[in-house]
């Protein structure tokens, strides 16, 4: 019974180990240095406590899973985690001594010596150990312990009473822990790639939008300390899409990479990002420069990406475009608010012809001045009946309709009907996207309280501001509106974007799970082109993601926005979530993301946003 109970003691060190190599790979990085000597003293203490509680002890003879946890140690470890695992249990077997020292310090060796070779062949390999290599490294190691017991006095007797069970127990626990190792390192390499896909640029390495804005958060939210500056610049390359078009892909995507490293070479301590296809940022130390300094500075930038770039055998010149904007610590900005400064000032140095830089200004007359007239007549049409609802289709493979996103345009008195382009940025500056959206959502709720949607099954997707969401009187509101109609809030598809998530996601997790609890749908709109945090996927209660339409119409021929498209299907599937493709217009693409698995398309191909007037005349 005692030999049981040890046994079962042993067994249960040697599932620590398991927990602690989870923690391994999922809090350190083994291939750095201060990780492995971590790692290698957590597996040197678990041998220290097997020698503590031993599997038996005969006069002062220690038997115990030292072995497999050594043999592990040096396996997955390789020789620094082996090494200093070793001289731990080494040097705890010299201090307690006894007569069995010599050969528990012998055993402590050899076994650390399999694992070290074994992490040679696994090195050679390209697959992961299979179960009968990782078998024999157990029975090889237990094999060379049983050689060695019989070194100790009574050695033939204490290998006839352990052998059994050593031999049968422990190769058996080295093939299941090192399984679950090996798929614990698969899980971390997941975690990893998941990680930089959702934070890096896949073409040139560089940062991407999401990263960006956390590293604002970062520099908006902390402290302000006298005499310390920061500055967001956002770069815009010229002529890219000419370029681009004449010399093909490979060469745009060759002349992107030589540009970040270019600007990694201009500012080698700044925070540098891609943020879009031909777009990039840059938080800049501007610190010890003065007006006219940060100004040089930033000209000096451009002037810099204006001189001869080599990409392969060619050299050309492209300039780039470059806005800017001071940051302002203490919560007083918000990295929305930075980004929104930073990409007026770019579009005002585009206006003036490009290959220059501007700083922002909250006084660029021309375009406020149109901004202004834009906001005043917009906030007349809410009231006045001039905005229109329409309805674009959304149908599976087969081309069977399965609902309909809700568009609004607006019939400008003077400018004839306006896209929400014209309209939709400036609204979602002010309080006027709250009003647009509540006039959306109860067209909505009438239309599908009304035959023929009344009758029907089709769902009606609305898009929902992240200003609206975040309203203190949103839930009352929609409830509100769904108490005084008779539609069905199952056959509604909130629409929100990741950008959601960025200022309160407690607070907007809480409101998403009370509408869901209504019957209430919601839809990830732009998925990928945003915050991009894998988290709330499994956090909210969200059941479509969509495709944006950026990925859709280069993912025939830009191999990473086909990677991407294919990773989003693969999260969707495991997440039992449903995927929308956004700006679906030839068969081509159509019958890839067909190819991918079920998915809802929208675009051109199938239908044009009508007015819901004739849409649902249609569907009569």
């Amino acid at each position: 019974m005692q030999e049981a109970r040890d046994l079962i003691l042993n067994l249960a060190l040697l599932i620590a180990i398991a927990v602690v190599y989870q923690i391994a790979t999922s809090r350190f990085s083994l291939p750095s240095m201060a990780s492995r000597l971590i790692v290698g003293v957590a597996f040197g203490l678990i041998a220290v406590v097997g020698m503590i509680f031993p599997l038996t002890i005969i006069a002062g003879l220690i038997f115990d899973g030292r072995s497999v946890i050594l043999s592990l140690a040096a396996l997955f470890g390789g020789p620094v985690v082996a090494g200093v695992a070793a001289a731990i249990a080494g040097a705890y077997r010299y201090w307690i001594g006894g007569p069995g020292m010599l050969v528990g310090i012998m055993s402590i060796a050899v076994s650390t010596a399999i694992g070290l070779a074994f992490h040679a062949y696994r090195q050679r390999l390209t697959r992961p150990l299979r179960g009968l290599e990782l078998y024999a490294l157990g029975l090889l190691v237990q094999i060379a312990m049983l050689g060695l017991f019989m070194l100790l006095p009574n050695g033939e007797s204490i290998v006839r009473r352990l052998g059994p069970v050593l031999m049968l127990t422990y190769p058996l626990a080295t093939l299941f822990l090192g399984l679950l190792f090996q798929d614990y390192e698969n899980q971390a390499r997941v975690r990893e790639h998941l990680h930089h896909l959702a934070y890096y640029d896949v073409l040139t390495g560089l940062p991407n939008r999401a990263m960006l804005i956390e590293r604002l958060q970062q520099v908006l939210l902390g402290p302000a300390t006298a005499g310390q500056a920061y500055l967001l610049a956002i770069l815009n390359l010229d002529r890219f899409k000419i370029v681009n078009d004449a010399r093909g892909h490979d060469f745009g995507r060759g002349l992107l990479k030589a540009i970040a490293l270019r600007l990694r070479a201009l500012l080698p301590r700044d925070f540098v990002a891609r943020i879009g296809s031909d777009e990039f940022a840059a938080i800049v130390d501007c610190s010890h420069a003065d007006a006219r300094g940060t100004a040089k500075l930033l000209e000096d930038l451009v002037q810099s990406l204006r001189a001869p770039i080599r990409v392969g055998e060619e050299e050309l010149s492209i300039g780039a475009s470059l806005g800017a904007t001071l940051l302002a610590a203490e919560h007083v900005d918000r990295a929305s608010d930075a980004l929104r400064r930073a990409d007026t000032a770019l579009h005002k140095a585009k206006l003036c012809g490009g290959s220059r830089s501007v700083f922002y200004d909250a006084a660029m007359s021309a375009e406020a001045e149109h901004r202004y007239a834009i906001e005043r007549d917009l906030r007349q049409a809410i009231g006045t009946g001039q905005l229109r609802l329409y309805l674009q289709s959304q149908v599976d493979a087969a081309g069977r309709l399965i609902g309909a996103e809700a568009l609004v345009r607006w019939q400008h008195p003077t400018q004839g009907l306006l896209t929400p382009a014209a309209f939709i940025p400036i609204a979602e500056d002010s309080d006027l996207i709250i009003a647009i959206d509540a006039w959306v959502f109860g067209e909505v709720c009438r239309l599908l309280g009304q035959p023929p949607l009344s009758d029907s099954t089709v769902r009606l997707g609305v898009n929902v501001s992240t200003r609206h969401f975040q309203q203190p009187d949103f839930l009352s509101w929609v409830e509100g509106v769904l108490r005084h109609s008779s539609a069905d809030p199952r056959r509604i598809v909130l629409e929100v974007t990741e950008s959601l998530l960025l200022n309160d996601p407690a607070d907007a997790a809480e409101k998403m799970n009370r509408l869901a609890r209504l019957g209430l749908r919601f839809s990830i709109d732009d998925f990928g082109t945003g915050y991009s945090s894998l988290a709330y996927l499994k956090r909210l209660p969200i059941d479509e993601i969509k495709i944006d339409r950026s990925f859709v119409q280069d993912m025939l021929h830009n191999a990473e926005d086909a990677a991407i498209v294919g990773i989003i299907f693969a999260i969707a599937e495991r997440l039992s979530l449903q995927v929308v493709a956004e700006g679906v217009e030839t068969q081509a693409q159509a019958d890839f993301l067909n190819a991918h698995g079920p998915v809802i398309h929208q675009g051109y191909l199938y239908a044009r946003p009508e007015p819901s007037k004739e849409w649902l005349r249609h569907l009569a």
